[in-house]
């Protein structure tokens, strides 16, 4: 990913904007918060764009909020059905390169996350042993729907910032 600048984000037309952000994100429902973004230049550093996406974030309401993460990429599938940035921070982390039995390890959990909450798994993978993401994989099926909703919620605020720091160079 090509870094870009506070500067330039702050000076390209909407359209421009939007497809240089547009890979913070993974679901086009949420593509609201680079509307919001946009309206809310110039930003003066990093931490400005975050704090302006927070906001746009909880602004949305929970069924938006809900159909945005049944959207999200789902660990280990096919490479071509990945969304955006996720296909590289999946190799990176190890999930693009498992044993046939971790492959359907992590398909059965995909399922059995899915039938229950409704939204696939979403953990933050980068700098996580594999062994650590099935853990918390498995952890994550003994928790309540609103949990989930929430922790999923935090997950996907700490990748639009992880995100954002790859894209962004500041000075």
């Amino acid at each position: 990913m090509k870094k870009i600048s506070i500067e330039y984000i702050n000076k390209i037309p909407k359209n421009i904007f939007t497809k240089e952000m547009k890979g913070l994100l993974n679901s086009e429902k949420s593509y609201f918060i680079l509307d919001y973004l946009e309206k809310k230049r110039p930003f003066k550093d990093l931490e400005k764009i975050f704090q302006c996406m927070l906001v746009s974030s909880n602004k949305a309401s929970d069924e938006l909020f809900l159909s945005i993460l049944q959207d999200q990429s789902v660990l280990g599938i096919e490479s071509k059905k990945l969304k955006n940035n996720s296909l590289n921070e999946q190799k990176k982390s190890g999930l693009r390169n498992l044993s046939p039995y971790l492959e359907k390890r992590l398909f059965t959990l995909n399922e059995a996350y899915t039938a229950k909450f409704g939204f696939p798994f979403i953990i933050i993978h980068r700098g996580l042993s594999i062994d650590k993401i099935f853990s918390e994989f498995e952890r994550s099926l003994a928790d309540t729907f609103e949990t989930r909703f929430l922790t999923s919620k935090n997950e996907i605020e700490k990748l639009f910032y992880l995100r954002l720091k790859d894209l962004v160079h500041e000075k």
